[in-house]
């Protein structure tokens, strides 16, 4: 998992989307999502679902198929603008996070 910069976020725009009642930003250059955000929005912690192990066999085969790194598929931010700041997944992975999460069918799925 790759540490961001501080700054790394501001080159960024972001995208709003809604999860329930909750606010889940997509950065609109790259499409990665804050997993953090989507993990609150379900009561569950990002660490538990990094440490599972169908989600390191998942990343495993994504950054096989995708040809990203593992490293690349899940960034984390620390430092800076509090509301920047989590892990930003891949948008491949945020779909697995919302199964994982139960919040499966309210992940945007824009082309």
């Amino acid at each position: 998992m790759a540490d961001k910069e501080p700054n790394f976020q501001m080159t960024f725009a972001f995208i709003d989307r809604q999860i329930d009642n909750n606010v889940i930003q997509q950065r609109l250059l790259d499409g990665y999502i804050n997993g953090t955000a989507i993990c609150k929005s379900a009561g569950k912690e990002m660490k538990h679902y990094l440490s599972n192990q169908t989600t390191k066999e998942y990343l495993f085969e994504l950054s096989s198929e995708v040809g990203i790194p593992t490293s690349a598929l899940i960034q984390i931010v620390r430092g800076g603008i509090p509301e920047l700041q989590g892990t930003w997944v891949h948008p491949y992975v945020a779909t697995h996070l919302a199964q994982w999460c139960g919040k499966f069918h309210t992940i945007p799925r824009d082309n």
